[in-house]
């Protein structure tokens, strides 16, 4: 599938899905799915868009040979009492949430780290050295996660200042007093990252670009769950650690082989606080091959 087909197959329908599901999200009332107004009818239907790309893809994976990759696992696993394997739609469930939660977070991340460096033309330059220098004409790889420093505190610092999950939501299990604010049991509690990150208070400078206040994702004397774009404590992101693994890799990789700059005439770059932060109308770069 190339890009053209996989916005046209995927893109498209996860724009629409994420669209109409914030809005009802934001929604006091909520018309229910089975009612078919347009929105309602929009919404299913690029669901069903995704279920197909899902589905066809479980059903052509059961008819190879191991792959050695997540869908694999998953089509492996077993039962410890009944020995019985998932079904297919237990596995788009799994697929789903993988899909989503590690596509679209991951995406908007790069995008936002893509979007920086080409406004921090003195914070690019270390990362094209070190990605030059640790890669050479190798690929970039996981034992390559060691040396590429710099290309991490990059990612932490654009997930500093526009964290893909930008809001999360928590709910009291007793009745606690935070501050001067007083919390009810089973009450909902929203947090927002993005706020919380831009703080001067915890961050000097906080809406510049500074990669280098990051060492190992800590900022130093920054008090704990401060910088949150995983979340934390038990309900922390299970997925966190493959992220920043997955957008290190990449953007080495796109770095290694390509600059990148906005065009001349673009609208300008705001944060569209969907489900996930997404660059509001996308962003329009020119990509130069590296000699």
């Amino acid at each position: 599938m190339d890009m053209k087909q996989g916005h046209e197959k995927v893109g498209k329908h996860l724009d629409v899905i994420m669209n109409i599901a914030t809005k009802r999200i934001r929604s006091v009332l909520k018309s229910p799915l089975a009612l078919k107004t347009p929105q309602n009818k929009s919404l299913t239907e690029a669901i069903k868009k995704i279920d197909d790309v899902l589905y066809e893809i479980i059903e052509k994976r059961s008819n190879l040979d191991t792959q050695n990759d997540l869908l694999e696992v998953l089509m492996r696993a077993r039962d410890e009492e009944s020995n019985e394997g998932m079904s297919n739609q237990q596995l788009r469930d799994e697929a789903m949430t993988i899909f989503l939660a590690g596509h679209e977070t991951t995406a908007n991340a790069l995008s936002w780290c893509l979007y920086l460096i080409s406004q921090y033309p003195d914070k690019a330059k270390p990362l094209y050295e070190e990605v030059d220098r640790v890669l050479g004409k190798k690929r970039a790889n996981y034992d390559s996660m060691k040396d590429l420093i710099y290309t991490q505190q990059i990612i932490w610092e654009s997930m500093r200042l526009y964290p893909p999950a930008w809001v999360i939501s928590r709910k009291a299990m007793n009745d606690v007093t935070i501050g001067h604010y007083k919390i009810n049991k089973g009450e909902t509690v929203m947090m927002s990252s993005y706020i919380m990150h831009r703080s001067e208070k915890y961050f000097s400078n906080a809406d510049e670009f500074i990669p280098e206040r990051f060492q190992n994702g800590k900022v130093q004397g920054v008090p704990e769950f401060v910088y949150f774009p995983f979340g934390g404590g038990p309900r922390v992101c299970i997925g966190n650690h493959f992220a920043i693994m997955e957008a290190t890799l990449v953007l080495a990789t796109l770095v290694k082989n390509y600059s990148f700059e906005l065009v001349s005439d673009h609208h300008k770059v705001e944060a569209e606080p969907l489900i996930t932060l997404r660059p509001k109308n996308g962003l329009r770069m020119v990509v130069k091959k590296r000699k």
